[in-house]
C-alpha cells in the first residue's frame, strides 16, 4: 500500500502506520525491510507536504530502538530529510519559514538519526552546500518546534565531526561554532515553553558537552536555577528528570560558580533523592551531578560530607547499569581523597569491597575509575584503611591490575603502591609484607626500558621507589641489592623525551593537591616540567639511598653507588635546565662524596 500509485491509498497507509506505531509493544522492525523503507523514504520528497510529514512521523517511530537509525540512514534518508527541513527557507535575515509542520517533523527525524548513527553526521557534513548555516537560520523560526529540533540537530554535531569532514575548513568550523552559540539562548528560552520544556533539557545537555565556553554562558544566563526548578517541580516523566540532571551535571562539571548556584538553589536534596530513582537513566544523571559537585572543594568540605551520600553511592557501585556504576565510582573517587569521615562512611557501607570487585570488570572505564578510587582511599589514610585495602585487594588481584591491557589502569595501580608506601616505615613494611619481594620486582619491570611502560607509569614507579627509600635501613638495602640502582642510573644518563602530559588519558574530574611532605618522602605531587618527569625522582632516589644515618649504612650504600657509576651520571646533570633538578643533583653529589 505504501508503494501504491494512488495517492489516497498511500496517505491512508501512512496515517494507519503512524497510529499503529503509537501503541505500546508494536514493533517497527518490519518497516525496516528494503521495500517498505524505500517507499517511506521516497515519500519524504512528495510534493504533498502532509504526506511527507506523516512519513517523517513514521520514520521517527522507527528510530526506536536506536540501533535502527543506522539502517534508516544507510537506506538514504538523510538527504531527503535535509531537503524537506530546508525547503521552506527563503533566505534573508528574517529566516522566514513556511510549512513549519513538515519542517519540524523532518528536523525531528533528522536529529534522531544524527544522534544515534554516526554515518548520518558524516552525510550531513558532506552535503553541498553544508546545511549548518541553514540550520543556524532555522533557529530564528517563529515556530518553537522548528527551533527546538534545529537546535537538536546542531547539538548532535561535534567539533571533531566538523574537523574530520572533507571540507572541514575554518569556514565550516566557524559556522558550527556560531550555530552552537545561537542555539544556547534559544534553548534557554524554550525551557519556559510548557509544551516543549520536557524535551529541551536533553538537547541542552548535548549542546553543552565538551564546550566549556557554552557551559559558562549557560551558567551566566541562569540555566542552573531554571533546571533546578524542574527538579523541585516534581516532573513525573523520568526523561525530564534525567535530562535536567544531565544538563546540570554538564554545566557544573567545569564551572565553580554553577556548583555554587546549584547548592544555593537547594537542589541537592532532589539530586540525592534521584540517586534512588527507579529509572537507571535518572540514577546515572544524578551520580553525574554528584560527581560534578565533588570537584568543588567547598562542597566537599560542607554539603557532600553527609554520610548518607557516601552510603547511597556505595549502593550504586553494585547497580545493574554499568553507566551508573561508573559515575558512582568517579564520585567516590573524589569524595574519599582527603576526608577521613567520608572514607569511614565508604568503608562502613562496604564501598571498598565493591570497588575492589569492580576492578575485575570487563569494562576498562570501570576498572580505571574503581582503581583510581582505591588509590585515593589509601592516600594519606589511617593504617586501618590501608590494612583493609590489602585484605580486600589480594596481591594476585593487584598483579592483574599492574599488567592490565589498559595502560591508564596500570598507572592507577602503581599509584596505589605509591600511596601504600607513603609517610612511615611501618606503612612500607606492611606493603612489603602484603606483596613480598614481588613489589620491588614490579617496580623494576615498570622502569625497565625494554618493557615500554608509559612515562606516567615510570614516573609513579620512581616515586614509589622514593617512598620506599624513605623507610628503614632494611628497606633501603632491599632496593640496593636488586636491579633498581642500575635502572635509576639509566634514567639519569639517558632521560628520554617524555610524552607531553597533554596526551595522557583524561583523569576523572578532580585535582590532586600538592603535598606538604618532608623533603625525602614524596607522595602524589604536582607533575614537574616534561623534561624533568623521570630525572627528578631518580635523583631523589639517590638522595634517599645515601641519606646520612647513625649506623654508617649510608656510607656503604654510597660506595656501591659510586662503583656503579652513579656519581658520573649525576655530574652529567649539573647543567640541567631545571633549577630544581640542579639543586637535588648538588645534594646527591654532596652525600655521595661525604659518605
Amino acid at each position: 500500500m505504501l508503494c501504491s500509485t494512488q495517492t489516497f491509498v498511500v496517505e491512508g497507509a501512512t496515517r494507519a502506520l503512524k497510529l499503529v506505531l503509537q501503541s505500546d509493544g508494536v514493533s517497527s522492525a518490519p518497516l525496516l525491510e528494503s521495500a517498505p523503507l524505500t517507499c517511506l523514504i521516497s515519500l519524504l520528497s512528495s510534493s504533498n507536504l502532509a504526506l511527507a510529514q506523516t512519513s517523517c512521523d513514521v520514520l521517527t517511530k522507527c528510530c526506536s530502538p536506536s540501533h535502527q537509525c543506522a539502517t534508516i540512514t544507510t537506506q538514504g534518508a538523510v538527504q531527503p530529510l535535509i531537503a524537506l527541513a530546508l525547503s521552506g527557507h527563503r533566505g534573508g535575515s528574517s529566516g522566514t519559514i513556511l510549512h513549519s509542520g513538515s519542517q519540524a517533523a523532518a528536523l525531528h527525524t533528522l536529529s534522531l538519526l544524527l544522534l544515534h548513527a554516526t554515518v548520518a553526521v558524516t552525510q550531513l557534513l558532506q552535503s553541498q552546500p553544508c546545511p549548518l548555516r541553514q540550520l543556524h537560520l532555522l533557529l530564528r523560526s517563529r515556530t518553537p518546534r522548528v527551533k527546538l529540533y534545529a537546535a537538536s540537530c546542531i547539538s548532535c554535531v561535534g567539533v571533531g565531526d566538523v574537523m574530520r569532514a572533507p571540507d572541514g575548513a575554518a569556514g565550516m568550523v566557524q559556522a558550527h561554532s556560531q550555530a552552537q552559540s545561537h542555539a544556547l539562548p534559544v534553548l534557554l528560552k524554550l525551557l519556559g515553553d510548557s509544551d516543549l520544556c520536557g524535551e529541551v533539557p536533553a538537547v541542552l545537555a548535548r549542546l553543552l558537552e565538551d564546550n566549556v565556553n557554552l557551559r559558562r554562558a549557560a551558567s551566566d544566563a541562569g540555566a542552573v536555577k531554571i533546571l533546578a526548578g524542574f527538579l523541585a517541580g516534581g516532573h513525573t516523566y523520568p526523561g525530564v528528570r534525567e535530562a535536567s540532571l544531565g544538563a546540570l551535571a554538564s554545566i557544573c562539571l567545569t564551572q565553580d560558580d554553577a556548583r555554587k548556584q546549584l547548592i544555593e538553589a537547594k537542589a541537592l536534596i532532589h539530586i540525592i533523592a534521584a540517586l534512588s530513582d527507579s529509572s537507571s537513566g535518572v540514577r546515572c544523571a544524578a551520580t553525574m551531578c554528584i560527581m560534578a559537585l565533588t570537584r568543588s572543594v567547598k562542597a566537599l568540605r560542607t554539603n557532600l560530607l553527609d554520610p548518607n551520600i557516601a552510603g547511597l553511592l556505595c549502593i550504586l557501585l553494585e547497580d545493574d547499569s554499568p553507566a551508573v556504576q561508573l559515575h558512582a565510582a568517579a564520585a567516590v573517587c573524589n569524595l574519599v581523597l582527603e576526608f577521613s569521615a567520608v572514607k569511614d562512611a565508604v568503608l562502613s557501607n562496604g564501598g571498598m569491597k565493591r570497588l575492589v570487585a569492580l576492578t575485575s570488570s570487563e569494562l576498562p572505564a570501570l576498572r580505571l575509575h574503581s582503581t583510581w578510587a582505591l588509590r585515593n582511599m589509601v592516600y594519606k589514610s589511617e593504617p586501618s584503611i590501608r590494612a583493609a585495602l590489602m585484605q580486600e585487594l589480594t596481591w594476585p588481584m593487584m598483579q592483574r591490575l599492574l599488567t592490565d591491557v589498559d595502560e591508564p589502569v596500570v598507572e592507577q595501580a602503581v599509584c596505589i603502591l605509591r600511596n601504600l608506601c607513603m609517610e612511615t616505615p611501618s606503612n612500607i613494611t606492611a606493603a612489603l609484607a602484603w606483596a613480598g619481594p614481588e613489589l620491588l620486582v614490579v617496580l623494576e619491570e615498570k622502569l625497565d626500558p625494554s618493557r615500554h611502560s608509559s612515562h606516567m607509569v615510570k614516573l609513579h614507579a620512581l616515586y614509589t621507589t622514593v617512598n620506599i627509600l624513605s623507610g628503614s635501613e632494611a628497606h633501603k638495602d632491599a632496593v640496593l641489592n636488586g636491579n633498581l640502582p642500575s635502572l635509576l642510573l639509566h634514567h639519569l644518563r639517558a632521560p628520554a623525551s617524555p610524552t607531553p602530559l597533554t596526551t595522557a588519558p583524561p583523569p576523572p574530574p578532580h585535582t590532586l593537591p600538592p603535598l606538604r611532605d618532608t623533603p625525602h618522602i614524596l607522595g602524589l605531587t604536582t607533575i614537574p616540567e616534561p623534561e624533568d618527569v623521570l630525572v627528578l625522582p631518580a635523583v631523589w632516589c639517590v638522595i634517599n639511598l645515601t641519606w646520612p644515618d647513625v649506623g654508617g649504612s649510608g656510607a656503604v650504600r654510597a660506595r656501591k653507588l659510586r662503583e656503579l657509576g652513579m656519581e658520573e651520571g649525576l655530574r652529567g646533570l649539573a647543567g640541567h635546565a631545571s633549577a630544581d633538578v640542579r639543586e637535588r643533583v648538588r645534594t646527591a653529589l654532596e652525600q655521595l662524596s661525604s659518605s
